[in-house]
């Protein structure tokens, strides 16, 4: 066999296995971000006085949201608002964040406990965190009440909680 034919075989077998793995190394175009979400609703000014309890989604005018468990990063500060994406803590099965609706309430802390699993998503992508709520607790400065919508909190940003004033 001649020198440089030994060089093409190696050139054509490194080409194979490129073209062989390209599909497993490609870029991830998938988020892998799991972010929790709240709405955020007031009673209905022409519903006020009325049993039934009408309520509608509203923009917050100078929301202020922070972690509590983790270096107190910055979510929100100061912004209208009408919905809130929270990122949960990987590292431990509860998070806590600190919620001020504008510049003169009293702050809420609102709680979140949850499982974490890892969900394999692909050799290029790697693994997603999902988390399931098992409860959400708070105080009751500004916030009314709360309801837990979608216990699963996944990569398809739907609502998880309605937070109402």
């Amino acid at each position: 066999m001649k020198p440089g034919s030994k060089l093409l075989w190696v050139f054509i077998s490194l080409l194979i296995g490129i073209i062989a793995c390209d599909n497993e190394t490609k870029v991830c175009d998938q988020s892998l971000t799991t972010s929790l979400q709240m709405r955020f609703y007031k009673p209905d000014s022409s519903a006020l006085g009325n049993p039934s309890g009408n309520v509608r989604d509203t923009t917050l005018r100078n929301v202020t949201l922070f972690a509590l468990t983790r270096d107190k990063d910055s979510v929100y500060k100061s912004v209208p608002a009408s919905r809130v994406y929270l990122s949960l803590n990987l590292l431990t099965d509860v998070s806590r964040f600190y919620l001020r609706i504008d510049s003169f309430s009293v702050p809420d802390t609102i709680n979140f406990y949850y499982k974490r699993s890892q969900h394999f998503v692909s050799p290029g992508c790697g693994f997603a965190t999902f988390f399931v709520l098992d409860s959400v607790t708070s105080t009751h400065n500004s916030i009314d009440s709360l309801k837990l919508i979608l216990r699963e909190v996944n990569a398809d940003n739907d609502t998880n909680i309605n937070l109402y004033f």
